[in-house]
């Protein structure tokens, strides 16, 4: 009976089970329905990116095949100035020491590099005459095209007959280094500096270096001003050993940071200028007669072999773009072609309308270009040389002022702190009167608590009255009153003794400690003064030597 109200109530054992698998089975297909969702969009982000690929992969691919035949159309057209191309390629020949002539081939009319190329093969052959007589007749068809490739090509090709050459044409086609440098006024420039185009060249590039700076300096560029210089070359002064004194800065300090500055500063001039004249010497500095063939040898070995050191490699970059450009007819033709080559090789990433790297693109301005030179240690001799030559002014001007700073007057004084107190130290000992400030402070923190005296007070005057009261009335209970006063009392007035020891102990351990760390700090600051003194005496004997290097 019982068995069956209870499986009528519940629905019996069948029921109850078949309700639990339904809410699994629920449960089940949520979380399925979860995990298709998950995976749906999963699948869809994935097919967006897949599909984004595949676009970009076919815009570039289409890209690519549309530049590819516009590129075979240009080279058509490149087809019918096959003359000019043979030109640039026996020039090639030449400069990569694979010929000494140009092949004999007739002249393309109006394209300077014809008659530049004969000029070229015949200052490779030392034929100085005939090199002045085709590079003339280069410069009457185009003469600053001719003058930067014979400059150019003679310092790769002809380093022999580089001066002599330079001393007729760079002042042409380099008469200033303006505000923004082209790149082959950058590589005529670095030929000079380099000492490859001979003695006078070089110091004609110093000349314009110079107004360059001088222009930049009035405009108040970074390099005009001291604390560049100052800090061209790395120096590392340490903390001060400090254990009590406050602050690592002190003037003291700024003496020391300010020396070994200097001392930076003038190891830097000593390795930019001891190698000047050995790297100059090297590089053939000296002017050749361009007569005769007997050019000042600019190859870097002293004993008249070329190309012992090759020029700088803006110089091959420049000279190639300055080749390659073509006659007037084909350059517009060219450079399109080398944008389209680009997006071939590139698979399409590149756009074609990319400009093209030029010979007259700009590089950079002359001011960062000579402070970048001065401050490149891999830069060779005579360039870094010539470049802090002429910021000698600014360089004599931040040595000075570091110098300043090393012998700045030192204020004898110096702070210590304990436990938040300070105390005023010298040289000749801590100062009095702040000593004994802090120390009255000290005391005044480890005061006796005046609670103790107050409690001793009361009781003891309750036990006055209590014992007053007791002899007027008798009450026993009075007496008993008194008693406790007097015990009360007695116990305060002990702690009040326990303690007003403890807090006389802790004053004197606390005003030995100061003392102590006063006595420290004063040391720690004579040794910042000796060191600030040493640094005053360094200063002045490398101020001496920056001076001397200079001067030289």
């Amino acid at each position: 009976m019982v068995n069956n109200l209870s499986g009528g109530f519940f629905g019996g054992d069948d029921t109850f089970g078949g309700w639990i698998a339904d809410q699994r089975q629920n449960e089940a297909i949520h979380e399925l329905d979860a995990r298709l969702a998950s995976t749906r969009s999963r699948l869809k982000s994935e097919m967006r990116r897949i599909s984004g690929s595949l676009e970009q992969r076919l815009d570039r691919l289409s890209t690519s095949f549309d530049a590819f035949v516009e590129l075979s159309d240009v080279r058509a057209l490149l087809a019918m100035f096959p003359e000019a191309a043979v030109a640039r390629y026996r020039t090639h020949r030449v400069l990569a020491g694979e010929a000494d002539d140009d092949g004999d081939r007739d002249d393309v009319a109006g394209y300077w590099l014809c008659p530049a190329a004969r000029g070229l093969a015949a200052a490779v052959r030392g034929d100085s005459a005939a090199a002045r007589l085709r590079i003339g007749e280069a410069a009457a068809l185009d003469p600053l095209r001719s003058g930067t490739f014979a400059l150019l090509a003679a310092a790769v090709a002809a380093p022999r007959e580089a001066p002599a050459l330079a001393d007729w044409i760079l002042p042409r086609i380099l008469p200033e280094l303006p505000e923004e440098v082209t790149r082959y006024q950058r590589a005529l420039w670095l030929l000079a500096a380099d000492g490859r185009l001979g003695g006078a060249a070089r110091e004609h590039v110093r000349g314009l270096a110079a107004e360059a700076v001088r222009r930049a300096g009035e405009g108040g560029g970074p390099a005009a001003r001291p604390e560049f210089w100052a800090t061209v070359a790395p120096a590392t002064t340490p903390a001060p050993g400090t254990r009590v004194l406050d602050g690592r800065d002190s003037a003291a300090h700024a003496r020391v940071v300010a020396a070994d500055r200097l001392a930076a500063l003038r190891g830097w001039l000593e390795e930019a200028l001891a190698a000047e004249g050995a790297g100059a010497g090297a590089a053939g500095v000296e002017a050749g007669t361009g007569e005769t063939g007997g050019g000042a040898d600019t190859g870097g070995t002293g004993d008249g072999r070329p190309g012992a050191a090759p020029a700088a490699p803006e110089v091959a970059e420049t000279l190639r773009m300055l080749v390659d450009e073509g006659t007037a007819e084909e350059a517009p033709l060219l450079r399109r072609a080398a944008q389209l080559r680009a997006v071939v090789e590139s698979s399409g990433s590149a756009s074609p309308d990319d400009p093209v790297a030029a010979w007259t693109d700009t590089v950079g301005s002359a001011a960062d270009l000579l402070r970048a030179d001065a401050a490149a240690a891999s830069a060779p001799a005579p360039r870094r040389a010539l470049a802090v030559w002429v910021h000698a002014p600014e360089v004599l001007r931040a040595a000075q002022d570091l110098a300043g700073r090393a012998g700045a007057p030192v204020p004898d004084e110096a702070q210590v702190s304990h436990h938040g107190r300070r105390v005023r130290v010298t040289s000749t000992g801590p100062d009095t009167a702040s000593l004994a400030a802090a120390e009255a402070q000290l005391a005044a923190t480890y005061a006796t608590d005046r609670g103790n005296v107050v409690g001793a007070a009361a009781a003891g005057g309750v036990a006055v009255l209590a014992a007053v009261a007791a002899l007027a009335a008798g009450a026993v209970l009075l007496w008993w009153v008194a008693a406790a006063g007097l015990a009360a009392a007695g116990v305060f007035g002990y702690r009040h003794r326990a303690q007003a020891g403890a807090a006389a102990a802790s004053v004197e351990a606390a005003r030995r400690q100061l003392r102590a760390k006063a006595d420290t700090g004063v040391q720690e600051w004579r040794a910042q003064l000796a060191a600030a003194e040493a640094a005053e005496e360094r200063a002045r004997a490398d101020l001496a030597a920056v001076r001397r290097l200079l001067a030289a």
